[in-house]
């Protein structure tokens, strides 16, 4: 039995240099996490000045409502036109409005409306 012991304990310390700890880790990325937030917020800003025609947001005042359309023409400049047309407005065509808008880093890009209309 004691030579089974010191046999594990011999073969136990045979194997204990071929592990090592590394203080530096490989990166999974090629770039640090600021410059790929950095890449996808211009990524998405790009996107959403491309549409030609604009986007369609519907928009949720709270679960209990129905969603509202938004038609949403995002400009290089900051600046957005939204139109809309809803039950509460008296007439029955689209209103436009223009407000800012941008594109920040929270978590991930985040579309970030700016102004009060």
């Amino acid at each position: 039995m004691n030579k089974f012991k010191i046999s594990i304990l011999l073969s136990a310390a045979c194997l204990l240099p071929l592990t090592s700890c590394f203080k530096e880790e490989d990166d999974f990325f090629e770039e640090s996490s600021a410059q790929r937030l950095n890449h996808s917020m211009e990524e998405y800003h790009n996107a959403i000045i491309s549409a030609e025609n604009g986007w369609v947001l519907q928009y949720f005042a709270n679960t209990g409502e129905q969603g509202y359309p938004l038609l949403v023409k995002f400009s290089e400049d900051g600046s957005v036109t939204v139109a809309a047309n809803n039950k509460y407005s008296s007439e029955d065509q689209y209103k436009e409005e223009r407000s800012l808008y941008e594109v920040i880093g929270d978590d991930g890009p985040v579309l970030s409306f700016n102004s009060y209309n």
